[in-house]
């Protein structure tokens, strides 16, 4: 099973900027395992960097539904709605997120960066 080495593989070329080749790694990981974890959730993260949103959402929508508390999917989740214009779903997750009440990257990050995207200058949600 190649399936360790091609994630690694992946994720170097991810952080070499090599986004196309990355993508191409986590596809065929998907193919042997179209709920492979890293693979969905890195690809959810090219996309949301491409600006793809709706890409994103759909993918990390099938990572959250293995993993619907862990803090980086919540982030990651919360930030391609927003981006996607989904508020509502946006705020959920982001609440969700930040009633963890624990000091992980994503949740210190989650409470100052969902407020002023998901509410108004008057505490509102949009």
């Amino acid at each position: 099973d190649d399936m360790p080495a091609r994630l690694r593989v992946a994720l170097l070329l991810g952080s070499l900027g090599r986004e196309q080749e990355a993508a191409y790694h986590y596809r065929e990981a998907l193919k042997r395992d179209p709920n492979q974890y890293v693979a969905l959730n890195n690809l959810g993260i090219l996309a949301l960097a491409r600006h793809r949103y709706g890409e994103a959402v759909a993918l990390l929508e099938r990572v959250r539904l293995q993993r619907p508390n862990d803090p980086s999917v919540l982030f990651n989740m919360a930030h391609a709605l927003a981006r996607d214009g989904d508020t509502p779903r946006a705020r959920d997750c982001y609440e969700q997120l930040i009633a963890q009440n624990t000091e992980t990257p994503e949740i210190v990050w989650a409470r100052h960066y969902a407020t002023p995207v998901v509410y108004s200058s008057e505490s509102q949600i949009l």
